[in-house]
């Protein structure tokens, strides 16, 4: 029999009371047994009659979710205020997921979707919770603040025909 667990959890083995002996290959002599670490447990069991029976049961960790950044896009604030944002993970496992974003150095929790915004400046730390019931905290990210933004230039040519060719440009230097 495979178990399967939340990493850091505990789980009790159990080879059912009523025997005269138990010998676990963790050198245990009781009728259960608590784990926390992966493997492989195997007991013998001897009833009052000299009549043995052994059995094995391997213990494992629920997968962690994998993290996909390949379209992270971690935007920063601008002039103190609350612009930032975290937008564009995956997450692959064990669904379904529940999300949680914690402003690490308020730990105000900020969030409860994959994509966040409206952040200030600070570090944010992403908790999923899986469909096994496990918690992992994935991933760590900081928005930055780029500084005052001042519009250095801006540009325009007027549509030509009543086509939608009319054009903006605006170019600003942040860290002033």
């Amino acid at each position: 029999n495979d178990i399967r667990v939340c990493k850091g959890d505990t789980v009790t083995l159990d080879a059912g009371f009523g025997a005269s002996k138990y010998l676990w290959n963790t050198g245990a002599t009781t009728w259960n047994i608590t784990v926390s670490d992966t493997g492989t447990y195997a007991v013998r069991v001897e009833n009052q009659v000299g009549c043995a029976s052994s059995d094995t049961v391997r213990v494992m960790n629920w997968p962690d979710p994998v993290l996909d950044e390949s379209n992270l896009n971690i935007a920063p604030t601008t002039c103190g205020g609350i612009t930032g944002a975290i937008t564009g993970l995956g997450i692959s496992g064990n669904p379904p997921y529940t999300f949680e974003w914690k402003e690490m150095i308020s730990g105000n929790i900020v969030g409860d979707s994959l994509d966040i915004y409206h952040l200030g400046v600070g570090l944010y730390e992403l908790k999923v919770n899986d469909g096994a019931g496990c918690t992992h905290i994935v991933a760590n990210y900081t928005i930055r603040d780029v500084g005052d933004l001042l519009i250095d230039t801006v540009s325009a040519a007027p549509a030509t025909c009543g086509l939608d060719n009319g054009t903006i440009s605006v170019t600003a230097v942040s860290g002033l």
